[in-house]
């Protein structure tokens, strides 16, 4: 369905908000092929349900992304995801606390 939005990777600015956009594999398959994407709205979309962390992945996908829906995209936040998706793996954030953090150290 928005598979030409991939032809135009120039854009920088996207806003998607209440398009009834439900595939998850909008991510991959054409946000991840625009460089220069900067500012993403896409709430008000199923998709934004299903996409697992969803705040956090896509902020560590989409490299460039400063801003998501209506929130910006600071420096820390995105150490803050890079870090925690090598080294606690996206599946178990869910379930990782500090508490059993301290626990194991």
């Amino acid at each position: 369905m928005l598979q030409w939005l991939g032809k135009f990777y120039i854009f920088s600015s996207l806003d998607l908000t209440d398009n009834k956009i439900s595939d998850e594999l909008v991510l991959p398959e054409i946000f991840e092929k625009m460089p220069n994407l900067a500012v993403l709205y896409l709430h008000g979309n199923e998709v934004c349900k299903k996409i697992e962390h969803y705040r956090k992945t896509l902020i560590f996908k989409l490299k460039k992304l400063r801003y998501l829906d209506d929130r910006p995209v600071f420096d820390e936040e995105r150490r803050f995801c890079e870090v925690n998706y090598f080294f606690i793996g996206i599946c178990n954030w869910r379930n990782w606390s500090w508490k059993r953090r301290k626990k194991k150290v």
